[in-house]
């Protein structure tokens, strides 16, 4: 027994039909346990392969090779003139790709400076590997605390403190000066890090921009906890809402 094949009019055997539907039914089990998946399986009657999720995205960004060259660079010309050279800080990506590239190396030697163990932004101190045990890493970073009131109109930092860059661009701030950016949002308190030649800058002009805040370095050793992460991202704002806000 069988039906009919839309194929020139031949009868397809029902034995044939059922292996085929139990193939299909295998292969989507086998896609979607995979871990490369990220869609859904839709109907076999709408459509037979996996639909990806709209606005996903599974590559990370690459650290760019041009800006890995110009590092090396920088660490060789430090090891040769037996000098300590200090980079601005990087993002995540570049900061594990030169890792992995100047590990080990006997021509030249590094100290990662990030502020706290887990930081996700960090730079380099290059110097010749002979002179890594004269390297402080606490020359070169500075967390500082920064405690906003709230305002009428709620947190002036922000939810999750996505209006910190705004404030830190409004002041002039380079974000190649700051590492990371972590917000306590129940206390409304903020931790920068940031290069030594900044920091009294942003002491001084983040109390004129804000108002009622507080800024003042953390504690040696500090470890944020109870935080999140703030991407350094400028985010657009209503003019009218934020002088609303603000007075």
């Amino acid at each position: 027994s069988g039906r009919r094949c839309p194929i020139r009019g031949r009868r397809t055997p029902t034995c044939i039909t059922m292996i085929t539907t139990a193939s299909l039914l295998t292969v989507a089990t086998l896609v979607t346990r995979s871990p490369a998946f990220t869609g859904r399986i839709l109907p076999l009657g709408a459509r037979r392969f996996a639909a990806p999720r709209a606005g996903m995205c599974s590559i990370r960004a690459a650290a760019d090779p041009a800006v890995l060259a110009a590092l090396e660079k920088q660490g060789l010309a430090a090891s040769e003139a037996w000098d300590t050279k200090a980079t601005d800080f990087l993002d995540p990506e570049t900061v594990a790709a030169a890792e992995k590239i100047f590990a080990d190396r006997a021509d030249l030697g590094f100290v990662k400076v990030g502020g706290y163990a887990a930081a996700s932004r960090s730079r380099f101190v290059f110097t010749n590997p002979e002179l890594l045990d004269s390297i402080d890493a606490a020359e070169h970073f500075v967390m500082l605390r920064a405690t906003a009131i709230w305002g009428k109109d709620g947190n002036r930092f922000g939810k999750g403190g996505q209006l910190i860059p705004n404030l830190l661009a409004g002041i002039g701030v380079e974000f190649s000066t700051i590492g990371d950016v972590q917000y306590d949002e129940e206390n409304s308190m903020a931790y920068i890090v940031c290069e030594p030649s900044v920091h009294k800058n942003i002491m001084r002009l983040l109390p004129k921009s804000l108002g009622r805040v507080t800024v003042e370095p953390a504690e040696a050793g500090f470890e944020p906890e109870d935080t999140s992460l703030v991407d350094l991202v400028v985010m657009k704002v209503d003019t009218r809402q934020a002088k609303k806000q603000y007075e």
